[in-house]
C-alpha cells in the first residue's frame, strides 16, 4: 500500500500500518532468539543475527539509490514484498513452535496512555523548529501532554497486578534499565547520523542518490568488523571498556564531518565513517547482550517488548532533535557557506550527544554480576537460584 500511495497523507497512514507489522515482528524475534540461545550463549546469538543484518545498511542505500535513479520511489516499497512473502512461507517451517503461556487481554488503557504520549513528545519536539522554539504553544503543549501521559502510564503499570502493555518493572533491573537508557541515548548518534549523512552528501557535496549510497558503505563495514572481532574482545576486555571505547571511536568518527568543507577530504570522511561503524557496533551490541543476559526465560517476552519500545522511541527522538537543530541553522542560511556551517554545527551537536553514553558506560555491571541479579517475578524480587 505504501508503494501505491497517491499522496503524502496516504503514505503516512500506510507507513503506520507497516510499522504495526514491524512492531509485531521484532519483539517476537528477540524472544525466540533469547529462549533458543539461553543466557550463556546470548552474546554469540546476537552476533549471529547482527552479522547478516549489517547487509541492510551496506546494500540498502545502494539498492535504494539504484531503484530511485532507474525507476521511481514506489519501487522502494515494492521490492520488499517478495522478501515478506518468503518470510511468510519459511517462518512456519523453520521457527520453533512453543506452547502458549498464560494469556492476558490486550491492555487498552495502557495503549491509550503510552502511544499518544510518545507521539505527543515526538510531535512537540518537531514543532520546536519554528521561530519561537520550545516557547511556541504548538511545541510545549504537546510536550507537556506527552510527559503527563507517560507518567500516568508508568503509575498505571506499577499499580497493575499483571504485566501491562509494557511492564515497566523490568527497567528496575540495573543492567536492563541502564542498557535501555544507553540505547535510547544512542538514537542521537546512530539514527541521527543515518539521517544527517545522506543529506550532507547530497545537499552540501552535490552527490547523486546512488553515489551517496556507495559513500555510506564504510560505516556498515566498520560495524561488521566489530561483530567479527566481538567474541575475542568480550573474552579479554570488560564490557564497560568496550562500550566506552565504542563511544570514543564514534566521537572520533564524527569529528571530521564537524570540520569538513564542501569539497575534498573524501578519503578522510570515508575512514571516519568506518571508525563510526566500529564505534556504533561496540556501543550497541554489548549493551543489548547485557540487557537480555539478565532476563529469565519467563521475562524474555516482556523484556524484548520493553527494549523494542525503547529502541523505536529513541530513534525518532534522536532524529527529531537533530532535525530541529539542523532546521534552526538552515533557516538563517542564505549562502552555500552558511548551509555548510549549518551542517557542521549540527555534527558538533551529534558529537556532544554521542559522548553521553561514555559516562553511563562505567555504571554497567559486569556480565557475571548481571546474570546473578535477582529475577523479577510478579511484584516481588527473588534471588535467581530460587526463581530457577
Amino acid at each position: 500500500m505504501c508503494g501505491l500511495s497517491w499522496s503524502l497523507p496516504a503514505l503516512i497512514i500506510f507507513r503506520v500500518l507497516q510499522g504495526i507489522g514491524g512492531g509485531m515482528v521484532l519483539p517476537i524475534t528477540i524472544t525466540i532468539l533469547t529462549r533458543a540461545a539461553g543466557q550463556g550463549r546470548i552474546g554469540r546469538a546476537m552476533v549471529a543475527i547482527a552479522l547478516p543484518g549489517q547487509l541492510a545498511p551496506i546494500l540498502g542505500p545502494v539498492i535504494g539509490g539504484s531503484i530511485v535513479q532507474a525507476a521511481n520511489w514506489h519501487w522502494l516499497f515494492f521490492v520488499n514484498v517478495p522478501i515478506c512473502v518468503a518470510a511468510l512461507v519459511l517462518g512456519p517451517v523453520f521457527l520453533p513452535a512453543e506452547a502458549g503461556q498464560s494469556r492476558h487481554r490486550f491492555d487498552v488503557a495502557g495503549f491509550a496512555l503510552l502511544t499518544p504520549g510518545v507521539i505527543a513528545l515526538a510531535y512537540g519536539i518537531s514543532q520546536a523548529a519554528g521561530q519561537d522554539g520550545f516557547a511556541a504553544v504548538g511545541a510545549w503543549l504537546p510536550l507537556g501532554s506527552g510527559v503527563f501521559l507517560l507518567v500516568a502510564f508508568t503509575s498505571y503499570s506499577l499499580a497493575a497486578k499483571h504485566p501491562t502493555l509494557i511492564d515497566v518493572r523490568v527497567f528496575a533491573r540495573r543492567s536492563f534499565g541502564l542498557s535501555s537508557v544507553i540505547t535510547f541515548v544512542g538514537g542521537f548518534s546512530l539514527y541521527a547520523l543515518m539521517f544527517l549523512l545522506p543529506l550532507f552528501y547530497q545537499q552540501i557535496r552535490g552527490e547523486t542518490v546512488l553515489d551517496t549510497g556507495l559513500l555510506l558503505i564504510p560505516q556498515g563495514l566498520g560495524t561488521m568488523l566489530f561483530l567479527v572481532l566481538s567474541r575475542r574482545l568480550a573474552a579479554r576486555l570488560d564490557g564497560r571498556f568496550i562500550v566506552a571505547g565504542g563511544v570514543i571511536l564514534t566521537v572520533i568518527g564524527v569529528l571530521p564531518f564537524a570540520l569538513a568543507g564542501a569539497h575534498g577530504g573524501e578519503a578522510l570522511l570515508l575512514a571516519a565513517q568506518f571508525i563510526q561503524g566500529i564505534g556504533l557496533g561496540a556501543t550497541s551490541l554489548p549493551v543489548m547482550t547485557l540487557a537480555f543476559a539478565s532476563l529469565s526465560p519467563a521475562e524474555a517476552p516482556r523484556g524484548s517488548a520493553a527494549f523494542s519500545v525503547v529502541q523505536r522511541v529513541g530513534a525518532p527522538f534522536g532524529v527529531a532533535v537533530i532535525a530541529v537543530i539542523l532546521q534552526g541553522h538552515l533557516s538563517h542560511a542564505t549562502t552555500a557557506a552558511a548551509a555548510l556551517g549549518a551542517f557542521t554545527s549540527t555534527f558538533w551537536w551529534i558529537l556532544g550527544l554521542s559522548a553521553v553514553p561514555l559516562f553511563l558506560a562505567f555504571f554497567i555491571p559486569t556480565r557475571k554480576a548481571a546474570s546473578a541479579a535477582p529475577v523479577l517475578t510478579g511484584r516481588h524480587w527473588f534471588p535467581a537460584r530460587k526463581a530457577a
